[in-house]
């Protein structure tokens, strides 16, 4: 190598350092633009609503606790937390214990028109639902109840799980349930013990 190409690789090694070092500062500065809110955000929760409100009052404070008092004692937020937990609890365990075998059925068997009949329940928004529903559970007399939130969740999510399993059950070969039919389990049998484990 003469010393004219050694010149040139030092000064090609020198210029892909610099930009090394430019593009992380830039990096730097673009996640430090981005997590400034989130800082900000943070640090809002342990200031009084003075301070909040206070544009000379930075990130450097005495912080408090009361505001996370206020809401756990004061306030129907953990009630509001709880009715989530449970509706979306319960009605996301209902929804997979309904679609994921009819995802199953609909495709191991390529029922793809009762699929695309499930599916409707997405494309119809929801809030044209809103009178009939109001009218058949105020009949039921189920209005204000945990019953008609887990129903109307799972009018939504099921067919979406439906829509997700489909794609898995079709990726697996049919082989697989085909012998464990052959080994004698029901077809409900192949389905919980070799295509619902793999799916």
């Amino acid at each position: 190598m003469t010393t004219v190409d050694a010149t040139a690789a030092r000064s090609r090694l020198r210029r892909r350092r610099a930009l090394g070092w430019l593009r992380g500062i830039a990096i730097a500065l673009v996640c430090l633009v981005f997590a400034l809110p989130v800082v900000w955000m943070f640090a809002a929760a342990f200031k009084t609503n003075v301070q909040v409100t206070d544009p000379s009052v930075g990130l450097f404070f005495e912080p408090t606790l009361a505001n996370f008092r206020a809401v756990l004692s004061d306030s129907e937020i953990p009630h509001a937390m709880r009715n989530s937990l449970i509706v979306g609890g319960v009605s996301t365990a209902l929804s997979a214990l309904i679609a994921v075998p009819a995802a199953w059925a609909v495709g191991r068997f390529r029922m793809y028109r009762t699929g695309s009949l499930i599916l409707v329940a997405r494309i119809i928004p929801a809030i044209s639902l809103l009178v009939p529903w109001y009218y058949l559970f105020a009949r039921a007399g189920l209005v204000g109840s945990y019953t008609v939130l887990i129903l109307s969740h799972m009018f939504v999510s099921v067919p979406l799980i439906l829509w997700i399993m489909i794609g898995f059950f079709e990726g697996l070969p049919v082989e697989l349930e085909e012998a464990a039919r052959t080994d004698g389990l029901s077809a409900f049998g192949a389905f919980w013990r070799i295509a619902l484990p793999l799916a």
